[in-house]
């Protein structure tokens, strides 16, 4: 009867044993959630001891963003996700709207990803490149010249830029050849210049 007893114990303490081991991740696995608790290593993957993550996933904290990888180390710096490139500061934190990032500014909208080409923030222009660069200066998009302030916004209306004037129209074009503005002609050269001797 007392060994019956024994097997019986040891057949309740198994079960048990395993039900408690199925409600979490083993280790280096994941949970039915796509997660788990980091438990050791975890400075490594820029995570606290204790801390639930997920593995190529996203996390809310205290209202702020952070994406883990597929290895589950919490993004930082440049961060491609699918298709759209985000930015994370040194937290691990997706950042948002204007970024300096080294010497280059970078647009970011409120869903964290980076902007190219055309913008308008607040109500000015700008342009940014393939990679994200907010421009400045002179720039030929699509054929037409656009000049941007140090700041980036587009400029339109009269211009004057390293000694010379120009206009640019309401879109921002550089205008060239005769222009009539506010009932007064105008000669501008092929480079945009204006000519006042025409």
């Amino acid at each position: 009867m007392k060994k019956n007893m024994k097997v019986l114990a040891m057949a309740v303490g198994l079960t048990i044993m395993g039900s408690t081991t199925a409600a979490y991740a083993s280790p280096g696995g994941l949970d039915k959630n796509g997660g788990h608790t980091c438990r050791t290593n975890c400075g490594k993957y820029g995570l606290e001891t204790g801390e639930y993550h997920y593995h190529n996933n996203w996390k809310q904290d205290n209202g702020k963003w952070y994406f883990y990888d597929q290895n589950g180390t919490k993004a930082k710096g440049w961060q491609q996700v699918g298709t759209i490139w985000y930015y994370f500061n040194g937290n691990g934190a997706m950042q948002t709207g204007w970024q300096q990032v080294g010497t280059t500014w970078y647009y970011f909208n409120g869903s964290g990803a980076m902007q190219t080409g055309w913008q308008s923030i607040n109500g000015a222009w700008y342009y940014f490149n393939g990679s994200g660069a907010m421009q400045t200066g002179w720039q030929a998009i699509s054929g037409t010249w656009y000049y941007f302030n140090g700041s980036g916004a587009m400029q339109t209306g009269w211009q004057a830029i390293d000694g010379k004037w120009y206009y640019f129209n309401g879109s921002g074009a550089m205008q060239t050849g005769w222009q009539l503005i506010k009932g007064v002609k105008y000669y501008f050269e092929s480079n945009g210049a204006w000519n006042p001797n025409k």
